[in-house]
């Protein structure tokens, strides 16, 4: 069942991911960025944030997107991007790509 107040949780972790609010380095360690709420770590292939609630995301480098939250609270909240792939040819689209030919049979999609 949705329930719209855990929707508007996610929500609001996608947000400080996607906005950083006023990041800056750390003075120490390279790849990390401190943010107001938390922190982000980026290390050989794998990023991770750790929220100050004590919530956490990761994701990695894969052919496909997946997110994992483990929210403070114990759930786990994952988010996967299936790729997309051309009905003739088979040839495999850019993760968000929104076009409607294919680059390699040249086919309507």
């Amino acid at each position: 069942m949705w329930i719209d107040s855990f929707g508007k949780k996610i929500a609001y972790y996608l947000e400080l991911m996607a906005t950083l609010p006023n990041s800056r380095p750390d003075a120490e360690f390279a790849g990390v960025i401190h943010f107001d709420g938390g922190k982000k770590n980026i290390v050989t292939g794998i990023t991770s944030y750790e929220v100050s609630d004590g919530s956490r995301a990761v994701y990695g480098t894969s052919r496909e997107f997946e997110l994992t939250i483990k929210l403070a609270t114990g759930e786990d909240v994952h988010i996967r991007v299936a790729l997309k792939f051309c009905s003739r040819c088979g040839a495999e689209f850019e993760l968000g790509e929104t076009k409607n030919y294919c680059n390699q049979c040249g086919s309507k999609q």
